[in-house]
């Protein structure tokens, strides 16, 4: 299972007490394969009151559909490498927002360079 990293600096160990948190909840994972791990993600963000997950090394392209990723009360925002990015397999990042939060999307964001890693 994937076991998220939720320490920052209120030292948080688990999800009982990552709900006891105030405030905006964030939380990043390097989750090596999104597909592979996408039922514990959808369970994380059910059950831990995280108002943005941000996840890399997903490992998706254009052929996943949204369709697919989809988790009810978050939007999806999502950048992968493409054939032109000059890199083989791997990368690829997204994020959860919840949807109780106004975000506006901006376009470039997911652009990929052969200068990036």
């Amino acid at each position: 299972m994937v076991q998220p990293y939720l320490i920052m600096d209120n030292n948080i160990r688990s999800l009982k007490e990552l709900k006891a948190v105030k405030g905006i909840v964030i939380a990043s994972l390097n989750i090596r394969s999104l597909f592979k791990h996408l039922d514990e993600i959808k369970l994380l963000l059910k059950l831990g009151d995280i108002d943005i997950l941000l996840l890399q090394e997903t490992f998706l392209n254009y052929s996943c559909s949204n369709v697919i990723l989809d988790i009810a009360v978050n939007i999806l925002y999502r950048g992968h490498r493409d054939g032109g990015s000059g890199r083989r397999g791997g990368g690829g990042v997204c994020a959860y927002v919840s949807n109780k939060y106004k975000v506006d999307h901006l376009e470039d964001w997911n652009l990929c360079s052969e200068d990036v890693e």
